[in-house]
């Protein structure tokens, strides 16, 4: 059979099954497929094949810096380094309410972790997860230099409404950062957000026990809380905290912690700080200042001052350039100059 004559035949069959088809019942298509969660809002898509929704992101960063003040010999003065964040969120509406699972990696260099993973379900909250202390951060006062704030604990605790406000407590990892042994009981927590008027106000306490590394335990604790404004764009906090035993409370030259713990020689620390951002044109001025008052269990003090500027540059959507600039005063000085570029998806 000759090419020619086998293509006008395939073709004469093919219009004769499209003339058939076309006498048949019309069928309804079927629906399409869900892909939004908007419950959840943007960014969460429905699993195929599940009730689940799920939301993906995360960043990846570029982190450098330079030391600006003077560095003892063999000490480089500069960090050149990268670093991803990956999180997933999975979230189910049940008859008890919304249930959710949140995992979160980060890695740089020199390391790659689960930075969180917690469930939540019915107010519970249980896993790994940010510390109580974290509520009161301004400026990135408990991280370096606003790099990553990733002061993360093992936790569990109960979240209730009490009205306009939202009352946390329960029970966190002990912090020992500093501390000679490990304590031999959790931190009991508790953490209530409220606001008044335009403000937002986060208080905090937390008890903890300080355990010596030679001898001796005694019940330390910390209060402490923040106010936050936002208006116009511009977002202004100011916060202060106070702990006695308790090892947030760790300075530039060195941790303070509790040799042999009593009630009187305990260590001791306060900080007072607050944080302004701008918004100019599509980008951003911050600024933040801290000011820290610290003793070991020995009566050793320490005062230092930390301020810090940047300004965020948006390149493109989601890309990002941000220099900043901190010097430290006081028993502790220091001046480091800081560049982080991060695209966010």
């Amino acid at each position: 059979m000759k090419l020619s004559t086998l293509l006008l035949s395939s073709a004469a069959l093919v219009v004769a099954g499209t003339a058939y088809a076309a006498d048949l019942p019309a069928k309804k298509g079927a629906p399409a497929a869900k892909t939004g969660c908007p419950a959840f809002g943007a960014g969460f898509f429905q699993v195929p094949g599940s009730d689940t929704c799920l939301g993906i992101g995360g960043f990846v960063r570029s982190n450098n810096s330079w030391t600006v003040s003077t560095v003892s010999r063999g000490t480089a003065p500069y960090s050149l380094d990268g670093a991803a964040y990956l999180y997933f969120d999975a979230k189910n509406n049940t008859d008890i309410g919304t249930v959710s699972s949140y995992i979160a990696f980060y890695g740089d260099s020199s390391s790659l972790a689960v930075d969180e993973s917690f469930l939540q379900a019915a107010g519970l909250t249980a896993g790994y997860k940010g510390r109580v202390i974290n509520s009161v951060s301004v400026g990135g006062a408990f991280s370096s230099a606003g790099m990553l704030n990733s002061t993360t604990s093992p936790m569990i605790d109960y979240s209730m409404a009490l009205g306009g406000s939202t009352l946390s407590v329960g029970l966190e990892s002990a912090n020992n950062l500093g501390n000679g042994s490990d304590a031999s009981r959790p931190d009991i927590t508790a953490h209530l957000s409220t606001k008044a008027g335009s403000a937002n106000i986060d208080l905090i306490g937390i008890s903890h026990e300080a355990a010596g590394a030679t001898s001796g335990s005694v019940n330390a604790y910390v209060v402490g809380g923040k106010v936050g404004i936002e208006t116009g764009g511009a977002k202004f906090a100011a916060m202060g905290a106070y702990s006695r035993g308790y090892a947030f409370m760790v300075s530039n030259g060195g941790t303070y912690d509790d040799t042999d713990a009593t009630s009187s020689t305990s260590s001791q620390g306060s900080v007072v700080g607050a944080s302004v951002s701008v918004p100019v044109g599509g980008n951003t001025v911050s600024a933040a200042a801290m000011q820290y008052n610290v003793s070991d269990e020995d009566g050793t003090q320490e005062k230092w001052t930390s301020y810090r500027v940047n300004y965020k540059a948006v390149i493109a959507k989601g890309l990002f350039a941000r220099p900043e600039y901190q010097i430290s005063t006081g028993d502790t000085s220091s001046q480091t100059v800081f560049l982080r570029i991060q695209r966010d998806f």
